[in-house]
């Protein structure tokens, strides 16, 4: 088993705050590097994200440290900025989500559609 590999299984087992500040730990040792940190950072800190999408995250950013070593700098950073995309993709559907359940006018809607 990799460094990396144990890594991820004992962040895995952490409860979620504890994985929230494991990650956030992680991600700001590398803030100065790029504006895509920073992003993140915010992302994390703001956002109540469940286990898994702080899981993925991990794993993202893990797998890109042991990726790191075979390529540039650069290429590591357009991959982060492609997870900072997805991740904004993930809270525009879960948004739309939360709006089209609570929609009051769709809400009303449904019960006059199905009343009268």
């Amino acid at each position: 088993m990799s460094v990396y590999s144990k890594a991820i299984e004992e962040f895995q087992a952490l409860n979620s705050q504890l994985k929230k500040e494991k990650l956030l730990s992680l991600l700001r040792k590398f803030e100065t590097l790029d504006e895509i940190f920073v992003k993140l950072i915010n992302s994390v800190s703001s956002k109540n994200y469940t286990d898994r999408i702080l899981v993925w995250i991990y794993k993202v950013l893990v797998s890109s440290l042991e990726k790191i070593e075979q390529m540039d700098l650069q290429k590591w950073l357009d991959e982060l900025q492609s997870l900072f995309l997805v991740l904004e993709k993930i809270q525009q559907a879960e948004a739309l989500d939360r709006q089209q359940e609570w929609d009051p006018e769709l809400w009303l809607e449904q019960i006059l559609s199905t009343n009268f």
